[in-house]
């Protein structure tokens, strides 16, 4: 019954844009009436949104073709073989080892591992400690002492001496072979056969990347420009709605860290409304840029063609490597309306601001 009063409510409400579901408020309740106020959050009217010659202009990146290099260097170590070594530890080996941590004469929680694999250099470790393992050999005992950071995530650590009793089980070195056609169809990439096929992948996907990291700090710099003028009265709802997606979402990311809510604040120092704080200020600046995004195609007619979707789903299925069919299947085109129509204006905004 209320969502039908509910939708009769919003066509009532002329020559304004609803943004989301009402806020029911029940203002009379008896045996013969009932009466309710529906509060829905509208579409914010937003001033002095300027937008064009801010003096913010965007900076083309300029690509090194030794990252390409380096980045084949690395899939070659990816796909070495560990080789037992009988001789000591140096830079680069595998070591496999049991470990135990003490602050004092006392074992602490985390600082115990049994057969351990490590790149010593890799810098996985505290600080020093990978550097007195190398000449280590296997059967090897040490006590390898080190000292906590400050900014150490675990405060009972941080700062702290600690001595770590060590033995190496086995030691290896890295046999890398040099990438050929014959190891380049072994990756598996689509439409990628040769050493040469390879290299113009890697440069494409790093040039796409690098000048998607420039669109997003160009992206960054002219709106926080636009909102030095900008007036506009988001809805407190949408805020509260926002920070709860945020809330969720950061649970969600702790968790796959396996560390609650209350582990996090403990580690950081904050307390409840300080990390609400946090989420209220994210809420308002995400959903500020999301109504300058819909302002901005607004007035500026933004259209997306079905040129635009097309093309996008060929990406996607290259990306997902399956056909467009399938993508189809899998993303409706109201998921990525949006962030076609984002793009879209970030272009016109590098047009307008050269």
């Amino acid at each position: 019954m209320l969502d039908d009063l509910a939708k009769k409510a919003a066509k009532e409400i002329e020559k304004e844009f609803v943004l989301d579901g009402p806020i029911y408020k029940v203002e009379k309740l008896s045996g013969t009436q009932l009466e309710v106020t529906f509060i829905y959050p509208l579409y914010p009217e937003i001033k002095n949104l300027k937008y064009k010659k801010v003096g913010v202009k965007y900076v083309a990146p300029k690509f090194n073709s030794k990252r390409v290099d380096e980045e084949i260097k690395k899939i070659e170590a990816n796909n070495s073989m560990n080789i037992v070594k009988k001789g000591p530890i140096v830079k680069g080996n595998i070591a496999k080892f049991d470990f135990e941590g003490f602050v004092g004469k006392k074992a602490f929680e985390g600082g115990k591992g049994e057969n351990f694999e490590l790149e010593i250099g890799s810098g996985q470790f505290i600080p020093g400690f990978e550097d007195q393992m190398i000449g280590m050999k296997k059967g090897d005992k040490k006590d390898i002492k080190v000292t906590f950071p400050k900014e150490y995530h675990s405060k009972e650590l941080a700062g702290k001496k600690a001595t770590f009793k060590v033995k190496i089980n086995e030691v290896f070195s890295k046999s890398t072979k040099k990438l050929d056609d014959a190891g380049v169809k072994s990756l598996g990439v689509p439409d990628v056969k040769t050493l040469k096929d390879l290299r113009d992948y890697i440069t494409k996907v790093m040039k796409n990347e690098e000048i998607q990291k420039a669109k997003g700090e160009f992206q960054k710099k002219i709106f926080a420009k636009i909102k030095e003028k900008l007036e506009i009265a988001i809805p407190t709802t949408l805020i509260v709605t926002e920070m709860e997606d945020l809330k969720k979402a950061f649970a969600a990311e702790l968790a796959k860290s396996k560390i609650a809510i209350d582990q996090y604040m403990q580690m950081t120092g904050l307390d409840q409304a300080k990390l609400d704080a946090q989420f209220s200020s994210q809420a308002r600046e995400r959903l500020m840029d999301s109504f300058i995004f819909a302002e901005i195609a607004k007035l500026e007619k933004i259209k997306l063609t079905d040129k635009d979707y097309e093309d996008e789903y060929k990406k996607l299925a290259k990306v997902y490597n399956t056909d467009e069919k399938a993508i189809k299947g899998m993303i409706k085109k109201s998921q990525i309306q949006v962030p076609l129509t984002n793009t879209k204006v970030i272009e016109l905004l590098i047009k307008e601001n050269k």
